[in-house]
Formats: C-alpha cells, structure tokens, sequence
C-alpha cells in the first residue's frame, strides 16, 4: 500500500511538470516570434511585423499592410540583387571576348603550334613509355639472364676469363 502511494504521488509530480514545461517550452515557427511587451502576457507575431505600445495596449500592423511591406522589401532586394547579378554578368561577358581574342592570337601564332605539336608528341611518347614500364614481362627461364656483378661482369665472362688465363 505504502509503495503504491509513493507511485501514485511520483506519477501525478511527473505529469504535472510535464504540463508546465510544455506551457513554457512552446514550439514557435521560424517566420513567427514572440513577444513579451506588458511582462504579464506574451505575443506570438509574424517576424518583422512593425509594432507598437500605447499604454498597456500592443498595436500589430494589420495582416495586409504587413504582407504588402514585406512583398515590396522582397522587390527591393531581387532588383538589387539582379542589378549585381547582371553587372557580373556583363564583367565575365567582356573577360570571356578578351580570352577569344587571345585564343585566336595564339593559334595565329606559328611557334604556339609547333610547340604545342612538340608536346603532343613527348606525351606520347610518355604514354608509350608508361604502357610499356606497366606491362609485366614474363621471360621463359631458358631466355633468363643472369644478372651482373657488381663490377658489371656476367658470369659467363668471368667463366671465359678463367678459362683463358687457365690456358696461359
């Protein structure tokens, strides 16, 4: 009996701090703030909604006026924006002209061609080179070559060396 009151009493004390802390812990909108003026109560309002205090009253400009205020500061920023966009716009416009033109100067010019034919060709010789150093070569073991001294003699000499001093 006694274990069922401390149960009782724990579960009422949890439901009752639940409710509290979801009356102050309330979920508020992103386009939405809220506003404490009086100290007594608290106003949930649009964000960016022009406000004013007479007395103990909170006047919030009406719904039209707001949205109509908003719309037109949304106007203000787009043709500021595109204003810039479009002067970026014309800036790369006039670079873009300026690297055709050096383009064309370039493939005018004969030594950017032969130039240009001499790296084509040391690439490819690169790449014939690489494929050639990545290709595994497997020799048959009769074709082996042993590898030479460190004097850079191979066996085979060394062994006709001897074979000569032997007959002196």
């Amino acid at each position: 009996m006694k274990k069922l009151k401390i149960v009782s009493f724990f579960l009422v004390f949890m439901c009752c701090s639940v409710v509290v802390f979801a009356v102050k812990a309330r979920e508020i909108s992103p386009w939405m703030e809220d506003i404490d003026e009086s100290g007594r109560s608290s106003y949930l309002i649009p964000k960016g909604a022009k406000r004013k205090v007479v007395g103990s009253q909170v006047i919030i400009e009406p719904p039209s006026e707001y949205v109509a205020r908003r719309l037109y500061e949304i106007e203000e920023y787009l043709q500021r924006r595109f204003k810039t966009i479009e002067g970026r716009q014309e800036k790369f416009q006039k670079e873009l002209e300026e690297l055709k033109r050096s383009i064309g100067r370039l493939e005018k010019d004969n030594r950017f061609s032969q130039d240009l034919e001499a790296l084509k060709g040391a690439v490819e010789e690169f790449s014939e080179f690489k494929r050639i150093m990545e290709t595994p070569t497997v020799l048959p073991k009769e074709e082996l070559v042993e590898e030479p001294d460190e004097f850079g003699e191979m066996a085979e000499d060394l062994e006709v060396m001897a074979e000569e001093e032997e007959s002196r």
